[in-house]
């Protein structure tokens, strides 16, 4: 049975059902909330402070009613992404909280609670990821223990089983992401009329949001260039490069990181190690050149990952949410050959220029399709595969190139797995190693040895 909702004058909130329904909107004026849920029927109220009052010794009578004095109201975009809900879904209530509550320490004793417009587990994407209930705790941890930071108290959706049979009653409620805010703009077509529409965000809480959550896990970024104790004795050279590498099955793997960490480890700027896998020895900082995957590590561990790294190389991923955690002066460098909107490089400058980062960034981008490596036992023992004429089946298995004739399950750019052309990514590691200590953004796009 669906929701009914009942709007009673909110002119003074500017806007049609204000206080849930316009995500683009952001109510700074105070504002009841009643959200009354009745089995699986949810009603939900929105009185001004005009509006006479609510009995609510009646509504007692018959609900339980639960009291806060402050809330935002968000609605989380392809949160089940590590990606999306580090970089926008958390940092959108965080900054409605210090913005218009002004409420930007760790752990704030204020009545405050971030309440969902969406389910935990949702349609669309999250439905690609096999995921359809279940919220952050269970299949993202790192997103709940990011908001926990701020928001010790657990956060809700209005149609939480939690509040059923329940009056919940906000007194203050700041609703949309508001007006100073960042998302992924889009590709290009998208991106003029997005940033139309939105300003740039104050750079004073994204250093607050993103200093908070070092704190809150006790993380220190390297100090590159100081010798203040043992366990801090960086110099210019060698440089400490971490390959960031993903899961074989999920796609996107590099299949070469450990000769593309010999080649590093050769180089001038980074004689002096061996090669280091991190599943062993996540803290050991000794060896120049490491390969990182950080899908089994905790969210501590992926932010000291990148806190202790000069340079780290990465592709598409959700993983680039933590360039947030990278350390002054250090360098992104991001290996893409994948066509995304044609814009390949704004998941991670976006972030960068949004965040005010003190970190550089190398983009590197290609076309070349002889590195890639399909996942093949993914598609050949699909029935539509026997049905591929010679030469579609040629291209997917030689080039990683998806029939055009028929629909194979799972044959997209984002499940082929490829390897790094050392022509190509030594250069732009020279590159990131001159823009040490300096503020530098290079865009090497075109180099394609065709």
């Amino acid at each position: 049975m669906g929701s009914m909702i009942h709007t009673v004058d909110i002119r003074d909130f500017g806007s049609t059902f204000g206080c849930i329904g316009k995500p683009r909107t952001t109510i700074a004026a105070t504002c009841a909330l009643l959200i009354a849920t009745v089995v699986l029927t949810p009603v939900y109220l929105v009185l001004s402070q005009r509006q006479q009052k609510v009995d609510l010794r009646r509504l007692a009578s018959s609900y339980q009613v639960q009291q806060y004095a402050r809330a935002t109201l968000t609605h989380r975009q392809w949160h089940l992404n590590y990606y999306h809900s580090i970089a926008e879904s958390i940092w959108d209530v965080y900054n409605l909280a210090c913005m218009y509550f002004q409420l930007c320490n760790l752990h704030t004793r204020e009545d405050i609670i971030p309440m969902f417009l969406d389910r935990p587990g949702v349609a669309g994407w999250d439905a690609r990821l096999g995921v359809s209930q279940g919220g952050w705790r269970q299949v993202l941890p790192p997103a709940a223990e990011a908001l926990q930071c701020f928001y010790p108290k657990p956060a809700l959706w209005v149609a939480d089983p939690m509040l059923h049979g329940k009056v919940v009653v906000i007194k203050t409620a700041v609703a949309g992401i508001g007006p100073h805010n960042r998302k992924w703009p889009g590709p290009p077509e998208t991106a003029d009329r997005f940033r139309s529409v939105y300003q740039h965000v104050d750079t004073r809480i994204t250093t607050q949001y993103r200093e908070g959550l070092l704190q809150c896990l006790g993380v220190q970024p390297a100090q590159f260039n100081v010798s203040h104790s043992p366990l801090r004795l960086y110099s210019t050279r060698p440089y400490k490069v971490t390959i960031v590498n993903r899961e074989y099955h999920a796609g996107r793997h590099i299949v070469n990181t450990e000769d593309i960490a010999r080649e590093v480890n050769a180089m001038e700027q980074c004689l002096g190690a061996g090669a280091l896998r991190l599943e062993q020895s996540l803290f050991e900082i000794h060896a120049q050149s490491r390969v990182a995957q950080l899908e089994d590590l905790t969210f501590k561990q992926q932010m000291v990952v990148y806190a202790e790294s000069q340079v780290v190389i990465m592709t598409h991923g959700a993983a680039l949410g933590n360039v947030l955690f990278m350390s002054p002066g250090s360098v992104a460098l991001f290996y893409n050959w994948l066509k995304i909107g044609g814009a390949p490089h704004t998941w991670v400058t976006d972030v960068i220029q949004d965040f005010a980062l003190p970190v550089n960034f190398v983009g590197l981008s290609t076309k070349d399709r002889r590195f890639i490596y399909p996942q093949k036992e993914r598609y050949v023992f699909q029935p539509q595969y026997g049905l591929l004429p010679a030469d579609e089946k040629r291209a997917l298995l030689e080039e990683g190139i998806c029939p055009s004739s028929s629909q194979l399950q799972g044959c997209e750019d984002l499940k082929m797995n490829f390897a790094i052309d050392w022509n190509l990514l030594r250069p732009a590691l020279s590159m990131a190693f001159l823009d040490m200590q300096e503020r530098h953004s290079h865009i090497l796009d075109g180099l394609d040895n065709i």
